[in-house]
């Protein structure tokens, strides 16, 4: 299957139950954060499970410069681990930089679905006007576009 979009309604409280959820998987235990590094695994894994238990269009982990800064903001002097209201503060902030990826995905399937289309009817009507109707050519074309898209695992 291809990518989907949910619904955004779904933003609030089961977001905030995952969220919860990871960070007593790893922050209320002590032994499980010790570096940088395992604050960035945390933080990755919170995302990964974000994009599994809610179908989002895959939410780009946040980059090692940003993860470092909010490491540095809350745990101060790399020791030490954020409270679940900094850890929420952390997501957020992560969440407002982090990108959809997909969603060119999303763009690029309408291109193709109505430009594939409107260009054969532009070429047909300049090249060979009477060669066949407009009332078959443009359904044509859309179902072999959806056709080639369902193919290629794009839609």
């Amino acid at each position: 299957m291809g990518n989907k979009l949910t619904a955004g309604g779904d933003n609030g409280k089961g977001k905030t139950d995952v969220i919860d959820d990871c960070y007593s998987t790893y922050f209320e235990s002590n032994d499980r954060i010790h570096s940088a590094s395992d604050f960035c695994r945390a933080i990755v894994d919170t995302v990964k499970e974000l994009n599994k238990k809610h179908g989002y269009t895959q939410v780009k982990a946040p980059s090692v410069d940003s993860l470092e800064r909010e490491y540095k903001k809350y745990c101060k002097d790399g020791k030490g681990k954020p409270s679940k209201e900094d850890f929420k503060k952390i997501m957020g902030s992560l969440e407002k930089e982090a990108e959809l990826t997909g969603v060119g995905g999303v763009k690029d399937t309408l291109l193709y679905i109505f430009g594939v289309p409107a260009s054969a009817t532009f070429l047909k009507n300049a090249v060979m006007p009477g060669l066949v109707s407009n009332e078959i050519l443009i359904p044509t074309m859309t179902s072999l576009t959806a056709l080639v898209l369902a193919k290629l695992n794009k839609i």
